[in-house]
């Protein structure tokens, strides 16, 4: 087909009307409708025809290939065998280079793809496939673990323990730069016989290695307050590694197989060392229902002067199952560069700190608000340089849902910011890319469930709010659509008509905006969230 054929095809497609017959028609990636031209295929292209040769077929998505030690196949993860209601559940797939029968490797896991993708890979010898697949019974986000399948398919064997130094084989970092990148983060060593990934744990995200064959035990690799998230293949005994800290953007780094020594490589910002950068102060409580015990931590402002009291935000984490770590963040650098402190902190809910810790549950029974407003209270008791009475809060997803949540129900802020956080739950039934599919099951009627919904989401209790509240959304999310947006502005002018209440929509901007969008309305979007709280606290 010509080039002009396609131009007149697709302008002939935009006149039709969009005819939806099941779930998940909608992309937030996509910001809009999920086309069918959006779905991802495998090809190969022959290095001295140039010839390109599309391997897979179908309305599904064809994600993390991995080339076989002799190339002669691929293998790739695929929902393409199993109905469109299982967003999460993927397959292991091989297919030939040279095109061919596209053979079902696994049947009974789900191999791990969201929220973090987890390449699978070959051992040495070929005869082995190494995957991430979801551990589904858990109570909160299911963790990822790593398993081994027989190359030409058969029973999948899980090789992580249940006891661990970490939690699951992938790591849900939050803050710091490349939010939204991927990189392989799980690799087979040189001599075959580990498997090396990345997992989180007390807001670090080290390397760790687990046996493949035999009692399976996991050791770390690297050490220390900072973070990896990528290794590259092992070759001589050495990998190629990207991480950083809270001092460092990612950088290049050489790591030992044997030693897990770190070689940093790369120095790539050296405009850093001109200005100041805030370190992280870590701060633990152990919660009031004395059940866990909470991390943080406390950024004071640039140029703080001893004895001088400041601002200070809440700055509630999205997920709600990622977690804050030891990584440079430009946005808070930027607010504390303005004279605003910040506070961070992984409640209940938050990954990295064990099973039990991370029970979605608690994100949303009351348990992490508790343990959220119960660490600003210990941290303005620690940290000498917050001022207790300017506090603000504010969040995005779904720390734009409990910042709303929060000014609906305590009194302990002078000023919020909401960012791209839910508003009506109902609205994300609805209207969300992971809207629908069967979550009104549990109820014993549908009148019950959506009163239920109603009575969760945090619009419900705007008559309460009182402060000065800022919202920014993407006019384009298809995750928390911007209809949120839209309700809760009404909501709080409605009720409160002479509160001060902003509402910032941003052009063609998905829910991703302040972690992989256009730098130029990234840079809007934090300077309106400081002027905010310059203004009002």
């Amino acid at each position: 087909m010509s080039e002009e054929e396609k131009a007149a095809l697709a302008e002939a497609q935009k006149k039709q009307p969009w005819v939806v017959t099941d779930f998940g028609y909608k992309s937030d990636a996509a910001m809009g409708f999920a086309k069918p031209e959006g779905t991802t295929h495998l090809w190969v292209i022959g290095l001295q025809d140039e010839k390109a040769v599309c391997l897979t077929d179908g309305d599904r998505s064809h994600v993390m290939p991995c080339w076989s030690p002799d190339g002669s196949s691929l293998i790739f993860a695929s929902s393409r065998a199993r109905p469109k209601q299982e967003f999460l559940g993927m397959d292991l797939f091989s297919v030939p280079a040279e095109k061919g029968e596209i053979r079902r490797l696994t049947d009974s896991m789900n191999v791990a793809y969201y929220p973090r993708p987890l390449a699978p890979q070959f051992t040495p010898d070929g005869k082995t496939i190494i995957v991430g697949g979801l551990v589904m019974n858990s109570g909160g986000l299911p963790p990822t673990q790593l398993f081994r399948v027989p190359a030409e398919g058969g029973e999948a064997v899980r090789i992580t323990p249940d006891e661990s130094p970490c939690e699951g084989v992938t790591a849900f970092l939050y803050n710091g730069d490349g939010y939204g990148d991927y990189y392989e983060t799980m690799q087979v060593s040189s001599d075959g016989q580990y498997a090396y990934f990345i997992s989180g744990w007390h807001g670090s995200s080290n390397i760790y290695r687990v046996n493949i064959e035999g009692k399976p035990v996991i050791e770390p690799l690297t050490s220390g307050q900072q973070y990896f998230k990528s290794i590259g293949k092992p070759a001589g005994g050495q990998m190629v590694c990207i991480g950083g800290d809270m001092n460092t953007p990612a950088e290049v780094y050489q790591v030992d197989e044997a030693s897990g020594s770190a070689v940093r490589l790369t120095f790539s910002n050296p405009w850093l060392d001109e200005v100041e950068i805030r370190p992280m102060e870590e701060l633990w409580i152990k919660t009031l229902d004395g059940a866990a015990q909470v991390q943080g931590w406390g950024i004071r402002p640039h140029n703080s002067e001893p004895g001088k009291k400041y601002p200070a935000v809440l700055y509630i984490h999205g997920g709600p199952s990622p977690f804050y770590g030891y990584a440079l963040t430009y946005e808070f650098q930027l607010m504390a560069a303005a004279g605003i402190g910040l506070i961070l902190v992984n409640p209940r809910g938050s990954t990295g700190y064990g099973a039990r810790h991370s029970q979605m549950k608690y994100a949303f029974d009351g348990t992490a608000y508790t343990d959220l407003l119960q660490f600003v209270d210990e941290a303005v008791r620690q940290f000498d340089w917050i001022d207790g009475e300017r506090l603000g809060v504010c969040g995005g997803s779904y720390g734009g849902y409990m910042t709303t949540w929060i000014a609906g129900h305590s009194k302990r802020f002078k000023a919020a910011a909401c960012h791209r956080g839910v508003a009506n739950e109902l609205i994300s039934y609805g209207s969300s890319d992971m809207g629908g599919y069967p979550s009104s099951k549990p109820y014993e009627s549908y009148t019950d469930f959506m009163i239920d919904k109603i009575k969760a989401s945090p619009v419900t209790y705007t008559d309460q709010i009182d402060i000065p509240f800022l919202i920014l959304h993407g006019m384009r999310d298809m995750r928390c659509p911007v209809e949120h947006a839209h309700q809760l502005f009404t909501a709080i002018k409605d009720q409160h008509p002479d509160l001060p209440v902003r509402m910032v929509l941003f052009p063609k901007s998905n829910h991703s905006l302040t972690m992989s969008g256009p730098m130029y309305l990234r840079l809007i979007h934090y300077q309106e969230n400081i002027d905010w709280f310059k203004k009002y606290l």
